[in-house]
């Protein structure tokens, strides 16, 4: 599935949503990490700056839309690292062989 593609369903799940950023995978449906201008131009200012190395790859595309994808392993390390907050509330759901994607969707 391409990022357009992805995104687009990601829009039609979360209409009330302009800006996001969500993460997706197993046990974690769709957890939401931040939203507004101010937190999807974090994410992806990181992305384009190569910020995330716990990161497999990752995905961008006009601004301020990426996905990041991530094993469980790094996902956790990533969180403690840009999320602490969310870490606390996730940690215990995340499996560290699995696959996990966070996406920055910005629709305005």
């Amino acid at each position: 599935m391409s990022i357009d593609e992805e995104l687009e369903e990601e829009y039609e799940l979360f209409p009330d949503f302009v800006r996001s950023i969500r993460l997706f995978g197993d046990g974690i449906e769709s957890y939401l990490l931040g939203a507004g201008f101010t937190d999807c131009q974090k994410i992806y200012d990181m992305v384009c700056s190569r910020e995330i190395p716990e990161a497999e790859r990752t995905e961008r595309d006009y601004p301020f839309n990426c996905c990041i994808y991530l094993t469980g392993k790094n996902l956790a390390a990533f969180l403690q690292r840009a999320y602490p907050e969310h870490y606390s509330k996730l940690a215990d759901k995340i499996n560290p062989e699995a696959e996990y994607r966070i996406s920055s969707i910005d629709f305005s």
